[in-house]
């Protein structure tokens, strides 16, 4: 995105955004408490968080029964269905033994990587690489609910797209650091480990996070005129 900017509003505050040179563990967005478990079975890919399964067939028959995977992975290829299908097919079947899961994928380009649901399966747009998963048992005693509604399901399909996103940002660098200048140029606040894509989406999460005395929250992008007047 950038390296360094700065804003104002009308009260004379000033906000200098940086991207962050040393980006640490803490800024992970898989090191919180995640609604999801996030799972990596392909080799070549760190998983998103720790598990001691030995691959996706390992993991799958741990929440099923003993050879479920190979099983349904040889009648798909009889039936000629395609990883779409197969995949759907998984996603069913934990479904009925009360475990909701969500294919992830993952696109690779030069210098970006870019972790998502996978609602396509184009050998051009990625590869398969894990699964997102939760129990319903566990949903249910989040959420307070009985079942899983069609809202429900809604929110929790937007609850993992977010996380996906936030950690494909994090792989990728987007991580960003502020500083909270008074009007006499003198340093009041900060903090660190923001992650987002777009400049407008950083600047609105930091602003929530600005002392409550901060009553003008119209910060606008300073010129180079600017910067230079103040420095």
């Amino acid at each position: 995105m950038f390296e360094e900017k700065y804003y104002k509003n009308n009260t004379g505050h000033m906000i200098q955004v940086y991207a962050e040179s040393n980006i640490d563990e803490t800024s992970n967005p898989m090191s919180l408490d995640t609604a999801f478990n996030f799972n990596i079975f392909h080799n070549g890919y760190e998983s998103m968080q720790e598990h001691s399964y030995k691959g996706v067939d390992d993991w799958f028959d741990a929440q099923t029964s003993e050879g479920a995977y190979y099983l349904l992975k040889e009648q798909a290829s009889s039936e000629g269905k395609p990883l779409k299908e197969f995949v759907n097919t998984l996603c069913t079947t934990l479904d009925k033994v009360g475990i909701i899961a969500f294919p992830i994928r993952v696109y690779e380009q030069t210098d970006k990587i870019t972790y998502y649901l996978g609602e396509w399966f184009d050998s051009k747009h990625g590869s398969l690489v894990g699964f997102a998963w939760q129990t319903k048992e566990n949903i249910y005693k989040e959420y307070g609910c009985e079942r899983i509604t069609d809202e429900l399901r809604q929110k929790l399909t937007s609850n993992v797209k977010q996380t996906l996103k936030d950690y494909s940002n994090y792989c990728n660098g987007y991580v960003y650091g502020y500083n909270l200048f008074d009007r006499n140029g003198v340093e009041i606040d900060g903090g660190s480990g923001f992650i987002a894509d777009t400049e407008e989406e950083l600047l609105e999460y930091i602003i929530q996070y600005l002392p409550s005395d901060i009553t003008d929250n119209k910060f606008v992008e300073m010129s180079t005129e600017e910067i230079e007047a103040v420095a």
